[in-house]
């Protein structure tokens, strides 16, 4: 019986750590959308590509996105302007939840490198 609350335990939490997405690298490429309805989040946007490999995630695209809907948004996203100018790498993780835009990986987190 401790052998398979082990054997649960371990897959449990390498499940848990696989899905998380997270990407370090530089900035390849940003995109600032803004739908013509602002009608929702998604409608206002940036869309983040690096130069790394995204590692886990849920999303199919392999792309990043920040939704403008909060001062932490906007910070994050001052925060990648400033490390693309500067030449600088970053690390992104997503959300430990399902969470996607548009099949980007939604950033919790921006880390500079």
């Amino acid at each position: 019986m401790k052998y398979l609350i082990l054997i649960i335990s371990v897959s449990f939490s390498f499940f848990v750590q696989a899905e998380q997405a997270s990407e370090t690298g530089k900035i390849s490429w940003m995109l600032v959308h803004n739908g013509p309805t602002q009608s929702s989040d998604k409608d206002k946007r940036v869309l983040i590509h690096l130069d790394g490999t995204m590692a886990g995630g849920f999303c199919n695209e392999g792309n990043w996105t920040i939704l403008f809907n909060s001062e932490g948004a906007n910070a994050q996203y001052s925060m990648l302007l400033a490390t693309y100018m500067a030449g600088k790498s970053v690390k992104i993780t997503g959300h430990p939840e399902r969470v996607c835009v548009g099949n980007q990986e939604v950033v919790r987190n921006v880390e500079l490198r």
